[in-house]
């Protein structure tokens, strides 16, 4: 299958499947090279950042867990270059802290790639986790 014959929402629904089995350099061949990725909140991980930053994120995420969290897609729907994806996750941290986040991500697609990505979450569940390992 060619990147013309992915919907766009197919390309976003991949993205969270690989990267749920932790393929990320599979993952990352979906972003543009000047892709920008942006969480809200205070956390330690939020604000933008670019393709290269994003990679040695999730890296070091790979520290945290035995195994990769699994990311679970519940719902896509796209219009044009815009695709609104509703995930959640579930994983056990190193130091046995059960991770179950819910996600909102607003991807923009275009010409097959990721161009942007803008993610919502459950921060105080999020800045528990970042207590845990402290």
């Amino acid at each position: 299958m060619t990147v013309d014959e992915i919907s766009n929402k197919e390309i976003a629904k991949r993205f969270i499947e690989l990267f749920s089995e932790s393929r990320f350099d599979e993952a990352f061949d979906l972003f543009s090279d000047d892709m920008q990725w942006k969480t809200f909140g205070k956390l330690p991980f939020s604000g933008t950042f670019n393709k290269h930053q994003i990679r040695e994120f999730c890296d070091g995420l790979l520290k945290a867990y035995d195994n990769m969290p699994e990311w679970i897609v519940d719902d896509v729907i796209s219009e044009g270059s815009k695709v609104a994806l509703r995930a959640h996750s579930y994983g056990v941290t190193t130091n046995n802290f059960v991770y179950n986040n819910f996600y909102h991500f607003l991807m923009i697609v275009d010409e097959g790639k990721i161009k942007s990505v803008i993610e919502y979450m459950d921060t105080q569940h999020a800045a528990e986790l970042v207590e845990s390992f402290k």
